[in-house]
């Protein structure tokens, strides 16, 4: 249990940092003049809704793990620290194919002298319908430990992304977007994929 917290928390900083979830809204907020409040506030706004999605896409699937391990409790001792191995390794592989980056972002050009309320609404809509894939496909491995499990990754995947983007829109704002971000960007499967590998590993060698 204490790998499967861990990873969900590490999946989910890893997610959250990234700059194209974070950058869009600062570029936003300065081009409006909006208030460190306002912007904070129409992060969060933009942002629940991907999550939800995220979570009901991560629910879905967890709950095939949850069937798979109810039928084959035993066999699933194995399956799952070996679906992080495997999965962990086509996160590595995708970023050496070049896909190390994957965009939730929306297309904020056109956003430009728009009212708040259509911005919310302009990108709510399309971050809802780019759930995380990592993080989604993660539950399912989370699945075959139980419900409990599910409810508690889901947890703290919105509660680590929602403030770790907080954070990142208040720090940016003062000029932390500066700093070079090239290697998160674009190597989030590696460093997903790495995660789910040692998990795999550690449950391997200590729950196994």
């Amino acid at each position: 249990m204490l790998s499967i917290l861990a990873g969900a928390f590490l999946v989910s900083v890893t997610h959250a940092i990234l700059p194209d979830h974070w950058l869009p809204m600062i570029l936003i907020s300065r081009a409006e003049r909006w208030s460190q409040t306002e912007t904070l506030w129409v992060t969060a706004l933009v942002t629940i809704p991907h999550m939800v999605s995220t979570i009901l896409l991560g629910v879905l699937v967890g709950l095939i793990g949850f069937k798979l391990s109810s039928i084959h409790e035993a066999l699933m001792e194995i399956v799952a620290p070996s679906m992080f191995i495997l999965i962990g390794l086509v996160y590595v592989y995708r970023n050496y194919r070049g896909e190390g980056h994957h965009h939730h972002g929306a297309d904020i050009s056109s956003l430009h002298d728009r009212s708040k309320k259509a911005v919310i609404t302009f990108m709510a809509t399309a971050l809802f319908f780019s759930p995380c894939v990592p993080m989604g496909s993660y539950f399912f491995i989370v699945g075959a430990k139980g419900v409990v499990s599910l409810a508690l990754v889901s947890s703290i995947y919105f509660v680590v992304t929602l403030g770790v983007l907080l954070l990142m829109v208040a720090l940016g704002r003062r000029g932390v977007e500066r700093i070079q971000w090239h290697f998160l960007e674009h190597n989030e499967n590696l460093i997903t994929g790495l995660i789910l590998i040692a998990l795999g590993l550690f449950a391997f060698l200590f729950e196994a």
